[in-house]
């Protein structure tokens, strides 16, 4: 698939129950940011953060959650709610 977004799958079976398999393969490519060097950052923040985002820049917002080895966080699941507020004179 060449795009990004949200994909689904839906296999029917009429009303019967009946085995459906399914091979497939996915070759997910994950990209990986350097975050070390930020423009702008809100550190622990869990509330609101303002970014001061540069007019027509190519500046990107970038949400990290470190889990510190935490392995039985991996499977939780966040909710992020982003806001673009316009500039006005």
């Amino acid at each position: 698939v060449p795009v990004d977004g949200y994909y689904f799958f839906v296999f029917n079976s009429e009303n019967e129950i009946q085995p459906n398999y399914l091979r497939v393969k996915f070759d997910l490519i994950k990209t990986y940011y350097n975050t070390s060097n930020p423009v702008h950052a809100c550190k622990n923040s869990t509330g609101e953060c303002a970014l001061p985002f540069n007019f027509f820049s190519w500046e990107r917002t970038v949400l990290e959650l470190p889990f510190n080895g935490n392995d039985s966080q991996w499977n939780e699941e966040y909710v992020v709610v982003s806001q673009c507020e316009p500039r006005t004179a």
